[in-house]
């Protein structure tokens, strides 16, 4: 073998070294990209786990309201129709006074009336934005 295959051979050798820096520099470039694509991927799983948990608690909140407000509006439903059920059974047997009626009615009116007002307090936490509201409820609760 003479100096000039030995120079072509060293030159192709030369050649294939800086081929393989320059590989190995793109392969560190990428794997930098990589890292600080999971690591984003990271804080987005993390930020996403916190907002989830945030929500779950939110509709904690609202499935608490909600069945509160449930329960103050079931006593005054339940006052009006055993008040008609009473006014009803004095109609029917005769035994019927004005002022019994009058009375009764009156009972059921204020129950209507507390029925009233547990909806607008809940329609007034929906539209004023109360943080125990999440969005989309309070959309659903506005909704006409």
């Amino acid at each position: 073998m003479d100096n000039g295959d030995i120079r072509v051979l060293q030159e192709k050798l030369d050649k294939k070294k800086k081929e393989v820096q320059e590989l190995t520099q793109e392969l560190e470039h990428t794997n930098e990209g990589l890292i600080a694509l999971y690591m984003e991927l990271d804080d987005a799983n993390k930020k996403l786990a916190d907002t989830n948990r945030q929500l779950k608690e939110q509709e904690k909140k609202l499935i608490a309201y909600l069945f509160e407000t449930v329960n103050k509006t079931r006593n005054p439903v339940v006052n009006i129709t055993r008040n008609l059920s009473l006014l009803e059974e004095m109609a029917v047997s005769g035994d019927i006074d004005n002022s019994d009626v009058k009375l009764i009615i009156e009972v059921i009116k204020n129950n209507a009336k507390m029925i009233n007002e547990n909806i607008i307090e809940l329609n007034k936490v929906a539209i004023d934005g109360s943080d125990r509201f999440l969005d989309s409820y309070r959309d659903f609760l506005t909704e006409e």
